[in-house]
C-alpha cells in the first residue's frame, strides 16, 4: 500500500511541477498521470473508487500523450476533454483514500479528502468557466480572478500532495494494526474490520 500512495505522490508531483530544459519536457505530464493511475490501480483492491480511478487516470495519461501529436483542431478538443477526466481523476482517487480512511478507524483522514475532493471541484470549474468567458468580460478582471484561481488551484494540490503523503504513512500503519498475520488473517484480502 505504501508504495501505491507514493506513485500517486510522485506521479502528480510530476504533473504539479513542470520541468523543462530548452522546451523539452523532461517529466512529461503523460508520465505522472500514468504513474498515478498505476498506484491506483494497485489501491482498487481495497475500494472501487481506486479501480475507477485507475481507469480515468489511464485515460488522461492518453489524453496527455496525444497532445503532443496533434494538430490545432483537435488539441481544442483534447483541451475540453482535460476539465472533466482531472475532474473524475481526483474525485475518485480522494474518495478511495476517503472510504480508505474511514474505514481504517482515519475520520481526520476521510474528512480531509472529502473537502479536497469538493474544492478541486469548485477550482477547477471556476476556472473552466473563467477559461470559457475570457472574452465577454474585461481583461483585467480575467486576469484577475485567474491569478487568484491559479494560486488557489496550486494551494490545493500542495493539499492534496500533503494528504497523499499523510495516507501513506498513517493508512498503512493503520492497516498493519488491523491486518496482522498472527490474526490468520494474512492471506484474507482487505474487508472491513
Amino acid at each position: 500500500m505504501y508504495s501505491r500512495f507514493s506513485q500517486i505522490f510522485y506521479g502528480l508531483l510530476i504533473v504539479v511541477f513542470d520541468l523543462s530544459i530548452n522546451h523539452f519536457d523532461v517529466l512529461p505530464d503523460w508520465l505522472g498521470f500514468a504513474l498515478v493511475a498505476s498506484g491506483c490501480g494497485g489501491l482498487a483492491h481495497a475500494n472501487k473508487q481506486f479501480a475507477y480511478g485507475s481507469l480515468v487516470g489511464w485515460l488522461r495519461a492518453a489524453i496527455s500523450f496525444a497532445e503532443y501529436f496533434v494538430t490545432d483542431n483537435s488539441a481544442i478538443f483534447l483541451g475540453y476533454l482535460e476539465f472533466p477526466v482531472d475532474a473524475a481523476l481526483n474525485w475518485y482517487m480522494l474518495g478511495g483514500i476517503a472510504a480508505l480512511a474511514t474505514r481504517l478507524h482515519c475520520p481526520d483522514l476521510a474528512l480531509r479528502a472529502q473537502y479536497r475532493r469538493l474544492a478541486y471541484l469548485v477550482i477547477a470549474g471556476a476556472g473552466f468557466v473563467l477559461n470559457q468567458m475570457a472574452t465577454v468580460f474585461p481583461e483585467s478582471l480575467t486576469l484577475s480572478a485567474a491569478v487568484v484561481l491559479a494560486g488557489a488551484g496550486f494551494i490545493l494540490y500542495l493539499m492534496i500532495l500533503h494528504l497523499i503523503y499523510r495516507s501513506r504513512r498513517e493508512l498503512t500503519e493503520s492497516l498493519t494494526d488491523w491486518y496482522r498475520p498472527a490474526s490468520g488473517m494474512a492471506d484474507q484480502p482487505l474487508s472491513a474490520p
